[in-house]
């Protein structure tokens, strides 16, 4: 089992995905504290109090805790003094507001993914602390356009999945003030062509997700200026070929 890697101190990078982790696991993985990567995706059976021997690993720069079933808010608690971290994934987890609240102080951060948590505006302003992120993930969770107006001081931005959330056009208004930003998933039915409006300083865009978006030939006019744009995603019948 994983006790068994104990010699190998050197270690860096370690990938643990999809396995059933006793809790033994963790306690011997944290004496691996030369580790900068480490993949917990989808591992299984380790418990909440189990999770906390990973603030040993104060090296490691990358950690992927998605679909892990027993990662909350009390993981982020040992999680909070990782402060080398540069990307956090926490899709599919049962992580809230008082949980991403811990994270205030990953100064290094550039990546953070809260697809499918339980996330609402609450958690926005603590994200909002992250000057260094540069690529945001917020998909199917509950945060609204009033939780994205926070976010506009993040200039570093390059990324921002709001695919499935609560943001309307009038949270768009607010992406202007990103600047950087090349990838953006805006697939969501509150979405119109009144929000496209608002894109138009968002020059260095490459790539655009509209799919679920209320999009119609009009609103396509407010796209034909994004010429850095290569991939672009649209759909449900209001667009004509007179775009």
């Amino acid at each position: 089992g994983i006790c068994g890697l104990g010699g190998l101190r050197g270690l860096r990078k370690l990938s643990l995905s999809a396995l059933q982790l006793p809790d033994q696991a963790l306690d011997c993985l944290s004496s691996h504290t030369a580790l900068t990567h480490l993949q917990l995706r989808a591992c299984r059976a380790p418990s909440s109090p189990s999770l906390s021997h990973l603030s040993a690993l104060v090296r490691l720069r990358a950690l992927d805790l998605s679909q892990c079933e027993a990662v909350s808010d009390e993981t982020l608690a040992s999680v909070a003094g990782l402060t080398n971290l540069e990307v956090l994934l926490l899709a599919h987890t049962h992580v809230t507001d008082a949980g991403v609240q811990r994270l205030g102080g990953l100064a290094r951060l550039r990546r953070l993914v809260l697809d499918c948590c339980h996330v609402t505006n609450g958690g926005m302003a603590t994200v909002s602390r992250l000057m260094a992120l540069e690529a945001l993930d917020l998909s199917d969770s509950a945060v609204t356009s009033s939780g994205v107006s926070t976010l506009v001081c993040l200039t570093n931005m390059t990324s921002l999945n709001l695919f499935s959330t609560g943001v309307s056009d009038a949270g768009i208004a607010h992406l202007s003030s990103l600047p950087l930003l090349r990838t953006l998933n805006l697939d969501s039915r509150l979405v119109s062509d009144a929000g496209l409006a608002h894109l138009h300083t968002l020059t260095d865009l490459t790539e655009l997700d509209l799919f679920g978006a209320k999009v119609t030939t009009d609103g396509t006019r407010h796209l034909s200026h994004l010429t850095s744009l290569r991939s672009l995603e649209m759909c449900g019948g209001g667009v004509t070929d007179e775009a």
